[in-house]
């Protein structure tokens, strides 16, 4: 009979709090502040427990939310505070330390992410692709290098060597003339076969004509993603 009753019993599932999204964190607050301030327990030090975890948990939640808002945008914000970590894409902007370490999340690299990534990291991500096309190609460092962030060289078929300049920029913010410009000195560099600038995003219908003046090489961000895709991944 005992036996029975345990078979026809419903199952009771684990919770699992990587299924709950952060919002439920405030909702959670809000509850324990009702419990300890209009129900209460009969017992001061409980009452304080139970309301100071709802202080607590609520001020965390704010605190990430404004942070993610002030660093990220509202977008990111909203979206951190919505979805349950089971179901979140790893944050590459967040995580990554350098792109040649970084593996590639559930949806790939995308533009959102080269835009969003320390720009040191970008200079290395940019260096990668060029290895990934034969060539040595390193990030300088120090301030003596005049705006050259990456160098790259090859030997086959023949002697080449490009001097890079990186700008990770964030969406909607393209590169302009007057930084194409400083770039045209660099061409006077012995040894040197081509300057390149290379965003992340996309550059002004003039910085385009001053790079055909100069004879410079331009490689925005969609092209970026072709060439680690085509050499790379």
């Amino acid at each position: 009979m005992g036996q029975s009753r345990r078979q026809n019993e419903p199952e009771v599932e684990d919770i699992n709090l990587d299924e709950i999204p952060p919002i439920g964190a405030p909702i959670l607050s809000l509850g324990l502040l009702y419990a300890a301030v209009t129900v209460g327990f009969g017992d001061l030090m409980i009452n304080l427990v139970v309301g100071g975890a709802g202080v607590v948990l609520l001020g965390f939640f704010a605190f990430k939310l404004g942070t993610l808002y002030k660093q990220r945008g509202p977008k990111r914000a909203v979206r951190w505070a919505t979805t349950a970590p089971v179901d979140r894409v790893e944050d590459y902007s967040l995580d990554l330390q350098t792109s040649s370490g970084v593996e590639k999340t559930e949806e790939g690299i995308t533009l959102e992410h080269l835009r969003e990534i320390d720009p040191y990291d970008f200079e290395e991500f940019v260096a990668k692709v060029w290895r990934g096309r034969g060539y040595e190609a390193e990030v300088t460092q120090g301030s003596q290098d005049r705006g050259i962030d990456v160098v790259a060289e090859k030997s086959e078929p023949y002697n080449e060597k490009e001097l890079i300049q990186v700008k990770r920029k964030g969406e909607g913010n393209k590169v302009s003339a007057p930084t194409v410009r400083k770039c045209s000195g660099l061409k006077n560099k012995n040894g040197v076969d081509k300057v390149l600038v290379v965003t992340s995003t996309d550059f002004t219908a003039q910085a385009k004509e001053e790079a055909e003046d100069y004879n410079l090489k331009l490689v925005d961000g969609r092209k970026l993603l072709e060439l680690y895709e085509d050499n790379v991944e």
